[in-house]
C-alpha cells in the first residue's frame, strides 16, 4: 500500500466512524434515557481518538525504523499500552458510574476497527482488479 492509500484508508474509516457517531448523537438526542446509546457514543469517540493516535503512531514508527528498527519497536509498544490503558480507563469509568452501557461501549469500540477491515478488504480487491499486486 502507498503512503496516499495508507492516508486515504485511514481518513475513510474515521469519516465513517465519525458519521455513525453523529447519527448516534441525533438519536440520543430524542432517546435520552439509552444506556447502551450513551456507551455506543463513548467506546465511538475512545475508538476514534485510539484510531486517530495509531495512524499518526504508524506514520512515525516507519521514520524511526528507518534508523532503529529496535526502537521503533519499543516506540509502538508504548503506544499500543496507551491505548489499551485508555479502553481500559473508559470501561472502568463505565462500570464505576453506571452512567453508559459497558456493551454498548464495547460495540462502539469495535465498530471503527470493522470499518477498517472492510475498508482494507475493499482496498485489497481494489488493487487486485487493477493489478498493482
Amino acid at each position: 500500500m502507498t503512503e496516499k492509500g495508507y492516508y486515504s484508508h485511514v481518513e475513510r474509516t474515521l469519516k465513517k466512524s465519525l458519521a455513525v457517531l453523529a447519527v448516534v448523537l441525533a438519536v440520543l438526542f430524542l432517546e435520552r434515557e439509552s444506556l447502551f446509546l450513551w456507551g455506543l457514543a463513548a467506546g465511538l469517540v475512545v475508538a476514534i481518538i485510539n484510531n486517530f493516535f495509531l495512524a499518526l503512531r504508524i506514520d512515525k514508527m516507519t521514520l524511526i525504523a528507518q534508523h532503529s528498527p529496535s526502537f521503533a519497536n519499543v516506540f509502538i509498544s508504548i503506544g499500543h499500552g496507551m491505548r489499551w490503558a485508555l479502553i481500559g480507563l473508559a470501561c472502568f469509568f463505565a462500570v464505576k458510574t453506571g452512567w453508559f452501557s459497558l456493551f454498548g461501549m464495547m460495540f462502539g469500540f469495535l465498530l471503527p476497527s470493522a470499518f477498517s477491515v472492510i475498508e482494507g478488504i475493499r482496498d485489497l480487491f481494489t488493487y487486485q482488479a487493477k493489478g498493482l499486486n
